[in-house]
């Protein structure tokens, strides 16, 4: 199993880690988001049709990941109007009437919640058990297409909101994984030093170069990629990209998430 650690406190990553997707759920909610926007585009008398924003959300991916990659956030809203925009060949300004738009940013988030990712099976025993033994737990997470708020209630409908010391979200705070800074606002939240934590992610970049780099101690969860994720440029695919040949060294590999408990002492 190699070393084991003395820490007061565990953090997680959500996506892939403690929640699990499918190509099926991914394709799910971006039916669901380009239905939503267009009839709300309807109402305005505006008629886009769902290949169009289809092919703006395909054209949205990759820009997101680029701008990720360097741990800086994209609203919902510019998600929005990025797809829009390229929908309708930037000839649809948005109005500004914040009935509309938070009309519009709902039918956006909401598919997280309609089309949820999974709880990983592992997940409520090993954080009961972290609980238990008095250990500080918290989530570090990348939200990507949904926002913080629609990810944590997703987590109080499963259940496991109540073990979450901290629960940090990038569109919250303003930048992500692997910018240390989200890591160092979670040990500031849980009253702890970095080196004194345990992080836990799929993502050798974001998980394990960023909570290196803020002084955590780090266990990748070495979760394979599933194979028709890789078939069409998706989220979860691009974010991957630079793992296999990433020179970055977790202090630990694990291939189910019960292993957390077995790295500390």
């Amino acid at each position: 199993m190699g070393a084991s650690f003395r820490v007061a406190g565990v953090t997680f990553d959500f996506w892939e880690t403690l929640f699990m997707d499918t190509p099926e759920l991914d394709r799910r909610r971006d039916e669901l988001r380009c239905q939503g926007l267009k009839e709300n585009l309807a109402k305005l008398g505006v008629n886009v049709s769902t290949e169009d924003l289809a092919e703006g959300f395909r054209e949205s991916t990759t820009w997101l990941v680029n701008i990720w990659k360097k741990g800086e956030q994209v609203s919902t809203l510019e998600q929005i109007r990025y797809i829009v925009n390229h929908a309708t060949k930037n000839q649809l300004a948005l109005p500004a009437e914040s009935e509309f738009l938070g009309n519009l940013e709902e039918s956006y988030w909401s598919p997280s919640l309609t089309a949820p990712a999974t709880l990983n099976t592992d997940a409520p025993e090993v954080l009961r058990r972290l609980h238990d033994r008095r250990l500080k737990i918290g989530l570090i997470c990348n939200t990507g297409r949904g926002p913080g708020r629609a990810l944590r209630e997703l987590m109080r409908r499963e259940g496991v909101l109540g073990y979450f010391d901290a629960t940090i979200f990038s569109d919250e705070v303003g930048y992500g994984k692997p910018d240390k800074r989200i890591f160092l606002a979670a040990a500031e939240k849980l009253r702890l030093k970095p080196n004194d934590i345990l992080h836990v992610g799929d993502n050798i970049e974001n998980d394990v170069r960023g909570a290196q780099s803020s002084g955590m101690k780090t266990l990748l969860f070495d979760y394979e990629v599933p194979s028709c994720f890789r078939e069409q440029a998706s989220l979860l695919s691009l974010t991957r990209d630079s793992d296999s040949s990433s020179e970055i060294k977790p202090d630990g590999r694990i291939k189910s998430l019960s292993e957390v408990l077995k790295f500390i002492r």
